[in-house]
């Protein structure tokens, strides 16, 4: 089972999501591969899967981590409902 981290800036993963983001930024996704990260972040290949199961995973909580996690939509049980909500700021 991954672990799961209870702090986002916990020393090295700052460096490594930003330099995430970057690449992200900069390359697109598809582009971006872990060793790029590695370079980029100046931390090695196990550092990241230490933290992160993938690429996806380490890109999405450099999202998460930049702008706080996705919550625009309420969970009502009703889907028609949820489609046709308006996010919440």
């Amino acid at each position: 089972m991954p672990r799961i981290r209870t702090c986002a800036t916990s020393a090295p993963t700052a460096p490594s999501l930003d330099a995430t983001l970057e690449l992200a930024v900069r390359d697109g996704y598809a582009k971006v591969t872990v060793e790029g990260i590695t370079q980029a972040a100046g931390v090695g290949k196990q550092t990241i899967y230490r933290w992160w199961p993938s690429k996806a995973a380490v890109i999405l909580e450099a999202l998460n981590d930049r702008t706080g996690p996705f919550s625009g939509v309420p969970d009502t049980g009703d889907i028609t409902v949820e489609k046709l909500s308006k996010p919440v700021a």
